[in-house]
């Protein structure tokens, strides 16, 4: 069984993407890779370019894209409230998940922009039809902002798979040498095991050589308004 990235954006994420899709397809062909996902950050823009190279390159393109949640509802929202909730990525499996997906997308840049776009577990479980979800990095439920507590990553987890069933949640396990990124994998092991679910293993791909790297920088703190000499 060959190895398919799942998690990768292009410059279609705005200041946090660093590749074409038609650079990321090339890529999976040098590799000898037989399939790749494109899933930018609440867009889906890339589609059209995507699947042309990918078609074009005999590569199996799978369409999706990356959607913050807040758990609490986005209707709750107002100037006091913090920037938080969960990173997921979304993959589309059939044309009823493409026109949910789009939904989603239209839904959380209307109704649940604050400080970035967000859907809610209400609109989440509206559009589910037809979506893998994946739960993201050291963004995801069960990174960072789980203060290494296993009660609540369960709980998140658990929020997750009532709305989306057994079938179509994965628990994502990265290893980028990014802080954080190892207990998170560890407490997606754990859950695996206790609540039976699958984990997936991904790379969140934002450019395709090494060198690419510090345009990766350049563009981040651009977004950040930083300089490359800031210390973090």
């Amino acid at each position: 069984m060959g190895f398919v990235h799942l998690h990768n954006r292009s410059q279609y994420s705005i200041l946090d993407g660093a590749m074409r899709p038609g650079e990321l397809v090339s890529r999976v062909t040098e590799l000898e890779m037989n399939a790749v996902a494109l899933t930018d950050t609440c867009n889906l823009y890339g589609a059209v370019e995507f699947y042309k190279a990918a078609k074009g390159a005999g590569i199996h393109p799978i369409f999706g894209s990356e959607l913050w949640l807040w758990p609490d509802g986005v209707e709750n929202f107002d100037e006091r409230t913090p920037d938080g909730g969960w990173n997921l990525v979304f993959l589309i499996e059939s044309e009823v998940g493409y026109k949910n997906l789009c939904a989603l997308v239209t839904n959380a840049i209307f109704d649940g922009m604050h400080f970035r776009p967000r859907i809610d577990l209400k609109q989440l479980a509206a559009h589910k039809e037809g979506l893998i979800v994946l739960t993201g990095g050291i963004h995801g439920p069960l990174g960072l902002s789980c203060r290494d507590d296993i009660g609540l990553a369960k709980e998140r987890i658990q929020s997750l798979l009532d709305v989306l069933g057994r079938e179509h949640l994965f628990l994502e396990l990265q290893d980028v040498g990014i802080a954080g990124q190892a207990k998170a994998n560890e407490r997606a092991r754990l859950l695996s095991k206790e609540l039976g679910l699958e984990t997936v293993v991904t790379n969140d791909c934002r450019y395709v050589h090494n060198s690419d790297a510090v345009t990766l920088d350049l563009l981040n703190s651009i977004a950040r308004g930083e300089t490359l000499d800031n210390p973090d």
